[in-house]
């Protein structure tokens, strides 16, 4: 092993992700590309929006490339790894190398899975429903802080809603179960679009791409 690099994204500082449904298993994806395959996974940086809980966990995914229908293919993982930490904002590492962990393609996903319980999604869920119809209504009042965002697709679905703002100031906010969101940047452009992010709302759910670049960065050795 001589050489290392840093795949990934860091860029960005809007864009809080959508989180866990009642079903549970929902999780986010970064595609990247290793210089050469295979590769030693080495270490890991994922960047927080925002933690209220007193231990933040996800669960860890490598997934192949489904260079077919451009989604995470199969899981490359052959252990569990939860990832674990206390931090409230900003970027977390971990490192991988005691993992032992190789990946045979040059292409794959990383892959981050929340870990709720069910009355806490359900909680969640609730609360995420009233935060859309709220940037609804306030846009439809005019808050200029409020955008509506067409002709592009969240979650297989049309145009959104997006508040450029803290979500902090919505009043609704302290009703929040404690929650752990992870940070993106919207939009794409030509050092993000290879960087496909997708998302799935459960665990046997349908993964979407959304127009955004998850903030994360693997560093492997080859």
């Amino acid at each position: 092993m001589h050489k290392k690099a840093r795949l990934g994204w860091m860029g960005g500082k809007d864009g809080a992700l959508p989180f866990d449904t009642v079903q549970g298993g929902g999780a986010i994806a970064l595609l990247v590309e290793s210089p050469k395959a295979p590769s030693f996974l080495d270490k890991l940086q994922v960047r927080l929006m925002y933690n209220s809980k007193d231990t933040l966990m996800f669960r860890l995914h490598i997934y192949g490339y489904d260079s077919i229908n451009r989604i995470p293919g199969n899981e490359l993982l052959s252990q569990e790894i939860i990832l674990k930490e206390h931090k409230r904002f900003g970027w977390l590492r971990f490192d991988l190398s005691r993992y032992n962990l190789w990946v045979p393609e040059k292409r794959f996903f990383i892959g981050f899975e929340w870990i709720d319980d069910r009355q806490t999604r359900n909680s969640m869920l609730k609360g995420l429903q009233d935060w859309e119809r709220w940037k609804k209504e306030q846009f439809q009042l005019g808050n200029e802080k409020v955008e509506n965002i067409t002709g592009q697709t969240m979650n297989g679905e049309g145009g959104y809603y997006k508040y450029h703002g803290n979500m902090m100031h919505w009043p609704g906010f302290t009703k929040l179960p404690p929650f752990t969101g992870l940070m993106i940047e919207t939009g794409k452009h030509s050092a993000t679009v290879a960087l496909q992010t997708l998302e799935r709302k459960t665990s046997f759910g349908k993964w979407y791409e959304i127009q955004s670049t998850l903030n994360a960065v693997i560093t492997v050795s080859y």
